[in-house]
Parts: structure tokens; C-alpha cells; sequence
């Protein structure tokens, strides 16, 4: 950019993502929250966060519900997308004051090609949602090819945003000299919140990614480990992913598929649904960030039994009569049997909803704050 380009709005940077694919809207949606927030400090309505990446977004819907957003139309090819995205600006002679990795893998690429050859007077900024910044076996290319990106984006970015403090911690020795973080964790959607009380519920479900950082193997011990012990009780998992057929057959040659019915993918009020039937979350992870999942279980009212991680810990604290922590397989059962033998229903906590929806906002003022400082 020339030295009169305007300097304008963030510009926030995705891979390729499809918004007809329900969890990318849902996203779009929280991501206009954001937005909103950075144009109300403008007293204005010319302030869009504009966002590259998204594909097959209905116009009606961006009228309706995204109006605080500005998606850049660019091609499928990653050449074109960045061509694209440049000539946007210089017709308008801008550029984003800060550049906003969606992902720090290609999204994040993006944004340092962004910064290096075209907007140098823009910063980058990276986020992390969960611990993808250990080291991984050396074996699993991919992983590793990942972990070196995002080393290369801890000693690029000019602040960082992570969902937990401990991730600060975590970090700290891994960032360049002077780059900031802000703690601003995900805002819950509140619609997947239950509070029905009119089910009779029954069953442990597991939601989420279905991947190895999932922690499927303990999934799969604890899963014997009740057969053991004849703990009979339905067993329910909700969501997809790359190792759905590794866990499928693991689950197999243990004489366990039978015992666990797969859903699919849910939307929101599908999710609201499965939480108002369900009598207990378990969550396998070994790893955390903010336990997104664990807090919505409990705001509906429903258990959660979650293995032990300095992000489950975290959420425990905030809801401690509902997030129990494990340590082994066994405990794990012991804590399942005792839940799904209680007669009690459950029911959401008005009070803690209050709570977790002030939290979200001060979250939301946090990371917008660092567009703006």
C-alpha cells in the first residue's frame, strides 16, 4: 500500500471454509457479534470487519444477519484469493490495520503473504483455541508440518489470542519479543443450551471432533470397562472426523460397536435436544483450551465427567457442582456408574446462564479492544 492509503477495519483470514456447512455459520454468526461490537465504537455503521475465505453465503442471509460484516468475493485457487483480496483495497485505497489469522496454519500463511508483499503497515494477529502448539511425534508428518507453522506464526504474529490464561503461560517463552496476548474466550451459543426438564433422561454422550487429540483410546477403555462391570447404559456419539472409521473399527474388534449409536453431525437446536435427553457428558480430551462443550452440557443441567487437563480444570472451577475430573479409567467408570443410577433429573442453572452471558461479554469487549489499542 502507498503512504495515502487509508488504513481501515480488520480484515480476518479463513482457509476455504463452505458457510453452507452449519458449524461455519454458526461461526459467521458469533463472528458478527464481534463485529458489531468494533463498529459501535465508531457510533457508526461504515466500520465492516471484512473477512476473506467464506464461500456460498446466501445474500439474503448476509443482509439479515450479517451486517456488520464484509465478505471479500474471491476465487477458489489460494493465487486468486490473495490477487482478489489486494485489488479490493487498492481500488478503494486501503488497508486493514490488522490481519487476523481464522487458523494459525493456511489461514495464518495468508495473512503473513498479506503483510509481507502488500499490506506492510498492517499487524498479524493469530489465535488459539486449544493446545495445538506441542510438539508432536516426528512420524506424523502432517502434525508435524502444522507444529512448525504454527512456531512460525508464534514468531510473526504482533498479538496473540488465546481462550485461557493458561495457554498464556504456556506460550509466553514461544512469542517474539513484544507481541501482546489477550485472554478472550469463546462466547457460548446459547442455543444449544437446554432447559428442559420434560425428558426423561438417559444415556452418556460424547460430543465433538472425532480425532485422535480426542482421546478415542480412553473413549474405548472406558467403554470395556463398563462392560466389565455390566454398567448397561446407552452410549451416544454426536459430530465427525478424520478418524470416525479408525474409531469405528477400534470400537469393533473390542465387540463394542453395538453399544454405541452414531449421530452425525446436529445443529444447535438439535444439540439443545440431545442435552435436554442425555443424563451425563464424558469428555476424553487430554488436552483443553476453554471446554467450550463441557460448559454447554452443564448449563443444560447435565453432568460432565472429563478427564483431566488444565483446560477441563479451568472449567470445573467455574461450574463445579456440574464438571467432575478424572484421572483414570476407572474413576471415569466410577463417577458414570454413580451418575446414571441417580434418579434426579437435572435442570440449567438460571443463575450460572447470567453468569457465563456476562462473561461472554466482557470476552467480546476484550478482543475487539486489541483492534482498536
Amino acid at each position: 500500500m502507498n503512504k495515502t492509503s487509508e488504513r481501515v477495519a480488520p480484515l480476518i483470514v479463513f482457509r476455504t471454509l463452505d458457510a453452507r456447512v452449519p458449524q461455519v455459520e454458526t461461526m459467521l454468526i458469533r463472528l458478527e457479534k464481534y463485529a458489531a461490537e468494533f463498529s459501535s465504537h465508531f457510533h457508526s455503521e461504515t466500520h465492516p470487519l471484512s473477512v476473506m475465505g467464506v464461500k456460498n453465503f446466501p445474500e439474503a442471509q448476509k443482509e439479515n444477519h450479517l451486517k456488520h460484516l464484509e465478505f471479500i468475493e474471491t476465487g477458489s485457487t489460494l493465487i486468486s484469493q490473495l490477487i482478489l483480496t489486494v485489488l479490493r483495497y487498492r481500488r478503494a485505497k486501503q488497508y486493514p490495520n490488522m490481519i487476523i489469522a481464522g487458523d494459525p496454519w493456511i489461514g495464518f500463511l495468508k495473512c503473513y503473504f498479506l503483510k509481507k508483499f502488500f499490506f506492510k503497515g498492517s499487524k498479524i494477529q493469530i489465535q488459539f483455541h486449544g493446545d495445538i502448539y506441542s510438539q508432536p511425534k516426528f512420524w506424523n508428518l502432517k502434525a508435524y508440518i502444522k507444529f512448525c507453522i504454527v512456531r512460525f506464526s508464534l514468531n510473526s504474529a504482533n498479538s496473540i489470542r488465546v481462550v485461557s490464561e493458561f495457554q498464556i503461560l504456556d506460550l509466553e517463552p514461544k512469542v517474539r519479543k513484544g507481541a501482546s496476548f489477550v485472554c478472550a474466550p469463546i462466547p457460548i451459543d446459547f442455543g444449544k443450551v437446554s432447559n428442559s426438564t420434560e425428558f426423561q433422561r438417559e444415556g452418556v454422550g460424547y460430543v465433538g471432533r472425532i480425532q485422535r487429540e480426542r482421546g478415542l483410546e480412553q473413549f474405548v477403555s472406558i467403554m470395556r470397562e463398563m462392560r466389565t462391570r455390566r454398567i448397561d447404559s446407552p452410549v451416544y456419539v454426536v459430530g465427525s472426523g478424520p478418524d470416525e472409521k479408525r474409531f469405528r473399527r477400534m470400537l469393533q474388534s473390542e465387540g463394542l460397536e453395538s453399544s454405541v449409536e452414531f449421530l452425525g453431525e446436529m445443529t444447535s437446536l438439535e444439540l439443545r435436544e440431545f442435552y435436554s435427553r442425555i443424563k451425563v457428558l464424558l469428555s476424553c480430551a487430554p488436552s483443553e483450551g476453554y471446554g467450550m462443550t463441557l460448559r454447554e452440557a452443564a448449563l443444560s443441567g447435565v453432568p460432565v465427567v472429563a478427564q483431566s487437563s488444565k483446560g477441563s480444570i479451568s472449567a470445573a472451577k467455574d461450574y463445579s457442582s456440574e464438571i467432575t475430573i478424572y484421572d483414570s479409567t476407572s474413576q471415569a467408570v466410577d463417577l458414570l456408574s454413580k451418575i446414571l443410577y441417580q434418579n434426579n433429573l437435572c435442570s440449567s442453572n438460571v443463575e450460572k446462564i447470567n453468569l457465563q452471558k456476562n462473561r461472554d461479554k466482557d470476552s467480546i469487549r476484550r478482543w475487539v479492544k486489541t483492534w482498536i489499542d
